[in-house]
Formats: C-alpha cells, structure tokens, sequence
C-alpha cells in the first residue's frame, strides 16, 4: 500500500468513525413486559435450599426473591425448624423430621406461595475423640504423589501413624491443574460433617512454582510469541 492510499484510508475511517449517531441505523430490541404475577410465582418457586433432604444445621430462608418479590415463610414446625431458618434437630436415635416450609412472594398486588419440603437429620451421638485423623499428600516425584493420602493416629497419640487405604491414594483430581496438594480439613459445627479444601497444584510433568504463582494473564503474556 502505497502513503497515499494510507492516507486516504485513514481519513476514511475517521470520518466514519466520526460521523453523527443520526447517520447510523440502530435497531430497536423491543423488551418483554413481565407480569407481576408471573414475577412473584417465578420467585416463589425459585429459592434455591442447599440440602433440603439432608438438613444438619441453619438453612438460609431469604427475605428477596431474585425477581425483586418480598418473601414471607412460615413453618409447620417452628420447633425443628424456625421461620428464621434456626434448625433444632432431633435427638439421636429418633427418626428424622419432615418440615414443610410455605414461603409466600408478594411483588406489587400479585402473591404466589410455594411449599419446599425439609428433611432434618438427627443429632449426631456425642462421643469422645479417640485419634487424630491425617490427609496429606506425598510429593512431586512421582505421577500419583500429588493426590489425597490419609492416615490416623495409633490412638491418641500424635507422633505414631499408621497409613489408611494399603498406602494408597484415596482422592485425585481430573480438573484444573489434576494435582491436590497442602489438604486442610474443615468439621462443621454440628460435627458430622467434613470439608477438605486442597490445593489446584501439579508440580510433577514440568510444573514449576515460579510459574503457579503467576496470574494466569501473565503466564498467557509472558508466553506469547514477540513480533516486531
């Protein structure tokens, strides 16, 4: 291309870019008109309770639907589970507890209800605490060193261990990174129920820490190729 012509096609393009907004034809997107009605329905059947076959301790009963409906819950067992989500289990040994919780959305004039039906599980029997329990993982060095291994203590002694499943590993990752590495494990409140939180880390293939620790869109600059 020759400087005239690059000329003459800048110009262009800064007159187009230029131009009056009237000169461009913009499209008119018409938008839906949602009925109050539907609105309140749609949030009312909408709450999303995490659980609700296997309540174990507080659920969280909003007092906003997404649509922008206030809701209203009352349950029919205030007992075992409150208005507020405070949950009362069982005691142990007894069967579980069914509770209906009416939630009802009002948004403008319209109303709608919706029943979503918990099942609480009984307490867990209180017993005293007999080892310690390790999940760990190995290394870098070989292809299955960065799973999940556990191990527990030989009694309530925390210098012996024994290893749990023959040695081998009991967790591995397919997804991000495919290794699991510094485990931390988490009891919950009620204390029968466990979160184990890992690292998304593979060192082991050509992995390097420099590298894990930069942010992924600086891994993406530094490797692109440079162009002059």
């Amino acid at each position: 291309m020759s400087r005239q012509s690059g000329v003459a096609l800048c110009a262009a393009l800064t007159l187009a870019i230029l131009a009056p907004a009237a000169a461009v034809a913009m499209p008119i997107v018409a938008t839906a008109v949602t009925a109050p009605a539907d609105v309140a329905a749609s949030d009312a059947s909408g709450v999303n309770i995490p659980n609700l076959d296997d309540v174990r301790g507080d659920i969280t009963l909003p007092a906003n639907g997404s649509g922008g409906s206030s809701l209203a819950w009352i349950s029919s067992d205030p007992a075992v589970i409150s208005a507020d989500g405070l949950v009362e289990r069982p005691p142990h040994g007894s069967d579980p507890a069914t509770v209906t919780l009416r939630v009802t959305a009002t948004f403008g004039d319209s109303t709608a209800t919706h029943d979503y039906v918990a099942t609480v599980t009984p307490a867990p029997v209180d017993e005293p605490l007999a080892a310690y329990f390790f999940p760990h993982f190995v290394g870098e060095s070989t292809p299955d060193g960065e799973e999940i291994y556990f191990a527990a203590s030989e009694g309530n002694d925390p210098e012996e261990w024994m290893s749990l499943n023959d040695g081998e590993s009991v967790l591995a990752s397919t997804l991000g990174e495919q290794g699991l590495r510094d485990p931390f494990l988490i009891r919950s409140p009620e204390g029968d129920r466990f979160f184990l939180l890992a690292t998304d880390l593979k060192i082991y293939g050509g992995g390097d820490f420099g590298t894990a620790q930069r942010p992924a869109a600086a891994r993406s600059w530094c490797g692109s190729p440079t162009t002059s």
